[in-house]
């Protein structure tokens, strides 16, 4: 969502979006995507005539561009935005193949209903208070907005979400109130038990490079799941709902209004 706020900006005042992502800590963007000509993924096209406004943040310091970028942010409206995100979010051909290849697992209809559930650090902080992303949402809640929103020709819902744990009380608040429903969701055998219950940044770092890719992965098919679905319901506060809304056409439901 950074990237695409960053885009809309140089977008809006003729200047060209680079992307400094050697120090990402899943590879680089380019592992993934094919972005250009949207963002320049090889460097600034200026060459020694470049004068960069950099968008930084790193805990609490943000240069004075990722400040800019913030305050533009907010006036562009979702269309907008929509359209950038989908110029950026193209996969390049490995990826497609890698995201065929996991979401097959899951031998979804054509028609179906897809939750995204968030939870990790963005929820909870290691100490079990609340994060500063989002409040926590009850399962009985997502349940009853799924039900609310399974229509013909849905006859299945499938789950997203970056906790196992989360899935699993999601089923079973759907069974409880409609025994015999199916529920789909993700194995998640690329996830180490630290972070089968979530995202936990510091957790996340410390992983080999090989499996911060296969879990970014892992990330993506989930994107193209939701992004196809016939019916999401999300949540807005959370940036991977609001990147999925931006990609998709179909009706998307949020269980909060951030």
């Amino acid at each position: 969502n950074n990237l695409i706020s960053a885009a809309a900006f140089c977008e809006r005042y003729g200047l060209d979006c680079v992307v400094e992502d050697d120090t990402w800590n899943a590879g680089r963007l380019q592992d993934y995507l094919d972005a250009e000509p949207c963002v320049c993924m090889s460097g600034c096209p200026r060459g020694a005539g470049c004068r960069p406004l950099e968008v930084r943040r790193q805990k609490q310091i943000a240069t004075p561009g990722w400040f800019a970028v913030c305050k533009h942010a907010m006036t562009v409206p979702l269309k907008a935005k929509s359209q950038i995100a989908r110029c950026i979010w193209r996969y390049n051909d490995r990826t497609r193949r890698e995201i065929a290849r996991l979401n097959k697992e899951l031998d979804l209809p054509g028609s179906y209903l897809a939750v995204q559930i968030r939870r990790g650090d963005k929820i909870f902080q290691p100490d079990g208070k609340r994060g500063n992303e989002a409040l926590p949402i009850e399962m009985d809640q997502y349940a009853q907005k799924a039900l609310a929103h399974l229509k013909p020709p849905c006859t299945v819902i499938v789950v997203c979400s970056d906790d196992a744990a989360a899935t699993e009380a999601f089923a079973a608040a759907v069974t409880r109130a409609r025994p015999g429903l199916t529920v789909r969701r993700r194995s998640r055998r690329a996830a180490p038990g630290d972070l089968r219950n979530g995202h936990w940044q510091k957790a996340w770092n410390e992983l080999p490079l090989a499996d911060r890719r296969s879990l970014t992965n892992e990330f993506l098919a989930d994107v193209e799941v939701m992004r196809h679905a016939r019916v999401l319901v999300c949540t807005y506060s959370s940036n991977v709902g609001r990147l999925v809304a931006q990609l998709r056409d179909a009706a998307t439901h949020s269980l909060d209004e951030a």
